[in-house]
């Protein structure tokens, strides 16, 4: 190793925090129901093979004080919200943080619980400068899937139930379990058809049905829903949509839901102060409509017929996207805590329109290396070849800056180092 490649190391290894000696010395370690409930998840236990008495005391007792609750709940919207956020915190700490901690008995809502336990989970992974964080983060996530084995979500689904599986799926993608993505995959198809279920068969409204079978796919304003419960439910969908979108992308499967059975339409949060920039969940969702369902359908569809023509053009649609002026809200200076967040919206907004832009030209960037007249600038692909070209130099010199400035939170973001590295094999293709 040279002396400047020493030094890289030292450097990087200084922003990796230190790892307690008791990382995996949780009480849960040892307790056999939790090992059983971490073992079938997506899926609940059976309550036959739980000790529910016990495991609701344990579930009361491992809350953390209502202060410490809060600062944690902060860190979470100050350093993990930008990727996936189904509640905002004023409703979170209004509908999720306070009904827990007054209601600690016999009538707590365990779907809340299980929610507030897994943005614990959230904001403990994304928390360095806390030895201990990888262990609370595990213990926080295991005390969710607790709750859902006690109030079982397949059988008392709702749209509580959705938020807390999409956050579940974005703590897999974020932890160092080998086997989180495969995890995520089972979630994500679950989440989906958990929002089918409660109500798709409603069709033809043929009449008004309970509060816990409507429909997410179904636009909300159909139930004559108050607008708070319009908005929060368009939220959860488009959350559960982008992230099932995304992953489709990442991984080539087909999306679990056709753009023709949605008429949710994408949500228009009101103002909140955690969210400094609301123009970038509006912007992804939108996006996620009109852009990122055309490019699976274009490249990721085995009997597509589409023509050459018809890349270009979404090309152009998706380098002139912008959000429309009627979804647009002003936007404010982030606090200083909100910094964090507001780094990574800003950096991501335009990476994630550049990995679009590079899955959708990548078979037509082989195309032109690898057919006659084997000179891909006179290839009849040669425009996909300078975009590709030009959507890789651009990934890769927006997550540089990005790791420089948080090395650990970024280190998790798969997404991010999986297109980083197809960028690189396609700039290393050319040079």
């Amino acid at each position: 190793m040279t002396g400047d490649e020493a030094d890289i190391t030292a450097q990087t290894m200084s922003c990796i925090p230190p790892v307690s000696l008791q990382e995996d010395a949780h009480p849960l370690k040892e307790a056999h129901d939790f090992s059983i409930i971490n073992a079938n998840f997506p899926f609940p236990t059976d309550e036959k093979a739980l000790d529910i008495p016990r495991l609701s005391s344990i579930l009361l007792a491992e809350l953390p004080p209502k202060e410490e609750a809060s600062r944690i709940i902060d860190i979470y919207y100050q350093r993990s919200s930008w990727e996936l956020c189904p509640v905002l915190r004023e409703r979170l700490i209004k509908e999720f943080y306070i009904p827990c901690y007054e209601s600690r008995g016999s009538s707590i809502s365990y779907h809340k619980l299980a929610l507030l336990y897994i943005v614990f989970a959230m904001a403990m992974l994304n928390n360095p400068e806390l030895p201990s964080s990888g262990s609370l983060a595990r213990k926080y996530c295991t005390l969710s899937r607790a709750c859902l084995s006690i109030d079982n979500p397949l059988i008392n689904a709702n749209a509580t139930v959705v938020d807390i599986f999409l956050l579940h799926i974005a703590y897999g993608f974020s932890s160092d379990d080998p086997n989180g993505y495969a995890i995520c995959e089972a979630t994500v198809g679950v989440t989906m058809k958990l929002a089918y279920s409660i109500g798709l068969q409603y069709v033809s409204l043929p009449a008004m049905p309970s509060a816990n079978s409507l429909a997410l796919s179904r636009d909300p304003s159909l139930w004559n829903m108050s607008p708070e419960e319009t908005v929060n439910r368009r939220r959860t969908m488009w959350e559960l949509i982008s992230t099932d979108l995304w992953m489709c992308l990442l991984s080539g499967r087909p999306p679990l839901t056709n753009r023709r059975y949605i008429d949710c339409k994408t949500p228009v949060d009101k103002s909140d102060l955690s969210d400094s920039e609301p123009n970038y969940s509006r912007g992804k969702h939108f996006f996620s409509a009109v852009c990122l369902w055309r490019v699976l359908d274009l490249g990721h569809a085995p009997v597509n017929k589409s023509t050459y023509s018809a890349v270009c053009k979404l090309d152009t649609k998706i380098r002139e996207w912008t959000l429309p002026k009627t979804m647009t809200a002003p936007q404010f200076p982030p606090v200083e805590d909100g910094k964090t967040v507001s780094i990574f919206k800003r950096a991501t907004m335009t990476v994630f329109r550049e990995v679009t832009l590079l899955c959708l030209h990548r078979p037509y960037f082989a195309s032109a290396l690898l057919e006659p007249p084997f000179d891909p600038i006179k290839s009849q692909y040669s425009r996909s070849l300078m975009a590709a070209f030009a959507s890789a130099c651009t990934i890769v010199s927006r997550v540089r800056p990005l790791f420089d400035k948080e090395p650990v939170i970024i280190m998790r973001i798969s997404l991010l180092w999986t297109q980083c590295f197809t960028a690189a094999v396609i700039l290393g293709a050319l040079v």
